[in-house]
């Protein structure tokens, strides 16, 4: 039996009485902590051909260890409860899973990342508490406001949220209860997943990821495609909400059982972000007027009219959302120097070939036409106008 705990506690806990313990280090954020014990569990799996029983008082903990009999691991998880017999008070009620009845875990998750990206809460250093998260959260979708519905008020509601989203690796969580406090994680650069020196497209990506915007190279050019596939068919019957919802379930439906992503690993179609596609898709429709009311006039999908419907798209769509990934990265203080395109035709569509730089080039055109971009002489970069 391993006894897993922190490199100071082994004096306290010992190895006697058939344990043997494992020190993880020193003490680290819960979901560092908890990643390392389900890669432990995770080796003791794959080296035995008897079942692994986790035993934890932590919510992380076992949802990891949900997630790795998920994946096919003869692996179960249960309350520390079970096996101490203990009396003593302990939380069982944070391993209470996600309700039923209320929106999916996925979508929620999605609410939750859009809100800390948009306040900033991004990185150690811009942590935001535990107990101000409904408030943020009900803003952004009134779903979550404790009055809404039976549902939306149920006990431990934003505790499972969290837990949820640390399990999956999207925030890193520190403290204790009741100031615990939270923070988005920061996304993997490139380097680290490939292993080689940072190129310029690779820091545009960071950039634009870091703002939620994608910019998902692999699959934007179909999404455009069923964007308008779906509003030729259902001109004047759907919302932007619904429009994007079906869009990137057509999208879905059409990709290979196997994705091959350019310099990584093969991936499942099951296991890309979908969520993340549909939130970036709403993101760009609600900045970027390129909709069309009944009146035949552009409007951005935003609170007000997010459920208008959608009569058509502007004849310059494509290029007004490409645009707005340009301009973003302008604005996030991207350093895009004359020469650069085919460092933007990475970035943007994952590949340098001609036709891409030449794609770029139609998109920096009417910016600079439209004198929302310039450059400046002086320090070799594109700047706002």
């Amino acid at each position: 039996m391993l006894v897993i705990g922190f490199d100071y506690q082994r004096g306290a806990i010992g190895e006697t009485g058939g344990y043997r313990f494992v020190g993880i280090g020193d003490p680290q954020a819960e979901s560092v902590v908890a990643e390392r014990i389900a890669k432990l569990v995770q080796e003791q799996a794959e080296a035995g051909s008897e079942p692994v029983v986790l035993y934890s008082f932590h919510p992380l903990v076992l949802a990891l260890c949900d997630n790795l009999a998920g994946q096919g691991h003869s692996v179960s998880g249960r309350n520390l409860t079970e096996f101490s017999r203990s009396k003593a008070a302990v939380d069982t009620k944070a391993t209470s899973r996600w309700p039923a009845d209320f929106m999916q875990i996925d979508e929620a998750l999605a609410v939750l990342v859009t809100v800390l990206q948009e306040k900033g809460h991004v990185g150690r250093d811009k942590p935001v508490f535990k107990t101000e998260i409904r408030k943020l959260l009900q803003r952004a979708d009134i779903r979550f406001d404790k009055n809404h519905s039976k549902a939306s008020g149920s006990q431990n509601l934003i505790s499972e949220l969290v837990n949820q989203a640390a399990a999956r690796g999207l925030i890193d969580v520190a403290g204790k209860e009741p100031r615990i406090v939270l923070w988005l994680r920061e996304p993997k650069s490139v380097q680290a997943e490939i292993g080689e020196e940072r190129t310029p497209s690779q820091e545009y990506v960071n950039i634009l990821m870091s703002s939620g915007l994608g910019p998902f190279a692999d699959f934007r050019t179909q999404l455009y495609d069923m964007i308008e596939l779906t509003v030729h068919d259902n001109a004047g019957k759907l919302g932007r909400t619904e429009l994007v919802k079906r869009a990137v379930a057509g999208v879905r439906e059409q990709a290979p059982d196997l994705l091959l992503r350019p310099r990584r690993k093969p991936i499942p179609r099951d296991s890309y972000p979908w969520n993340k596609l549909r939130v970036f898709a709403g993101e760009l429709l609600e900045k970027v007027p390129v909709l069309l009311n009944e009146a035949g006039q552009p409007f951005c999908a935003s609170w007000g009219t997010a459920f208008d419907k959608v009569h058509g798209l502007t004849e310059d769509w494509r290029n007004q959302l490409e645009s707005f990934l340009v301009l973003e990265l302008v604005r996030k203080g991207a350093v895009i120097r004359s020469g650069q395109a085919e460092d933007l035709a990475g970035a943007l569509f994952a590949n340098r070939s001609e036709e891409s730089v030449v794609r770029v080039e139609e998109i920096l055109q009417p910016l600079f036409e439209k004198g929302r971009l310039r450059f400046d002489p002086d320090t070799d970069t594109l700047c706002l106008a």
